[in-house]
């Protein structure tokens, strides 16, 4: 990829593996920057960069599951709302 200085939004799926329709969704969102020119969507390199590196850190600071607390243990989530049991 580091030939490419800017995607337009069909390029850019198709690198990074995700639907137009999601593209659009990260552009709505505000995690993903755009520019235009004319008619055309474009996306820099830099701007996809940061947006891996978003998604990078997002995920570094995620739970480990669903379900498990940060020792890795099991939650049992009883049918009321909030409440948890380990």
């Amino acid at each position: 990829m580091p030939d490419v200085q800017a995607y337009d939004v069909q390029s850019f799926a198709k690198a990074y593996g995700i639907s137009r329709a999601q593209v659009y969704v990260e552009i709505k969102l505000g995690r993903l920057r755009i520019f235009k020119v004319g008619r055309r969507t474009l996306i820099s390199r830099e701007a996809a960069l940061s947006w891996q590196r978003g998604l990078e850190m997002a995920m570094e600071s995620a739970p480990t599951a669903p379900g498990k607390d940060a020792d890795g243990r099991l939650v049992e989530r009883s049918a009321r709302a909030g409440s948890v049991r380990t």
